[in-house]
């Protein structure tokens, strides 16, 4: 078993939280953290391992796992997460500002040392997609040591936000007005689009015509929103896809990039090399090994 202690994840910052990105391709021991985790699940889906069972978990889920209480994972594919790591004591006198309708606020009082078991919470796969960038903001701050008010600010506007678009768990994200800006639904249209139908040879401006805005307003509504440009999003969306039909250990490299949308095989390798870390034979052919 890892443990984490506290030295290990909040370091010298003196910060009482911290946050980390991480993506899994294979097993997981089982860990231990020294702080209460929250975990979004930015992609991907994995089996989670936990002291009280199993559970199936993808991209739009959040898991709130108490202090020291043990997880493993076991990726259907992969999985990438954001672990949002926080101080007990520091959660224990903050707790009482989350209201009691917060989507997290049950899953967050951990009050008692028994608590070993993981919470879970269901948002769309777009929300999701919508708060990753406040979520990847966190996460660099973190691996830059920032020591500001910044950091707390972040991950108050995430809460706040996963607040504001968890109210109707079955919608998508409204137009409503957020510190980093509105969240328009153009934009979790786009997203749908673009999720529903990788394999279609999307331009900006096809996009842009599909949900009625011009290709400057689209491009600078998806930065401000999701963080990146459509066609970074698209890129990324494709190589997910990939991923997970690898897994399955039944396709081709040439298939999959196909299925998922890629023109060039060899394109897709080289993309999938630098977002993974392996190539696309080395990943399918650990994938498939007894």
């Amino acid at each position: 078993m890892i443990h984490l202690s506290a030295s290990k994840v909040f370091g010298d910052s003196q910060m009482p939280l911290s946050a980390h990105d991480v993506t899994f391709l294979g097993a997981t021991e089982r860990v231990r953290v020294e702080a209460v985790t929250v975990a979004f699940v930015t992609a991907g889906a994995t089996r989670l391992r936990h002291a009280g069972g199993v559970a199936d978990i993808s991209h739009g889920h959040i898991v709130t796992i108490p202090e020291n209480a043990w997880c493993s994972s076991v990726p259907h594919g992969h999985v990438s997460t954001v672990f949002l790591h926080i101080q007990r004591d520091f959660l224990a006198q903050q707790i009482r500002w989350i209201p009691r309708t917060h989507p997290l606020r049950r899953g967050l009082e951990f009050m008692h040392p028994e608590d070993r078991d993981p919470r879970f919470l269901r948002i769309t796969a777009t929300t999701m997609d919508v708060l990753r960038p406040k979520l990847l903001e966190l996460t660099s701050m973190t691996a830059l040591r920032d020591r500001s008010l910044r950091v707390l600010r972040t991950a108050a506007e995430i809460f706040e936000d996963l607040e504001r678009y968890a109210e109707h768990p079955r919608n998508e994200p409204r137009a409503k007005a957020s510190r980093s800006g509105p969240v328009r639904s153009e934009v979790a249209a786009a997203l749908r689009l673009l999720h529903s139908d990788l394999r279609r040879p999307w331009s900006v401006s096809d996009l842009a015509r599909a949900v009625s805005l011009s290709e400057s307003q689209l491009r600078r509504l998806f930065r401000r929103t999701v963080g990146v440009g459509p066609a970074s999003f698209l890129r990324s969306a494709r190589l997910e896809s990939m991923a997970a039909l690898l897994a399955r250990g039944d396709v081709t490299v040439a298939e999959a990039a196909r299925a998922s949308g890629w023109a060039s095989p060899s394109a897709a390798s080289r993309a999938f090399t630098q977002r993974f870390g392996v190539s696309p034979r080395t990943f399918s052919g650990a994938r498939t090994q007894p």
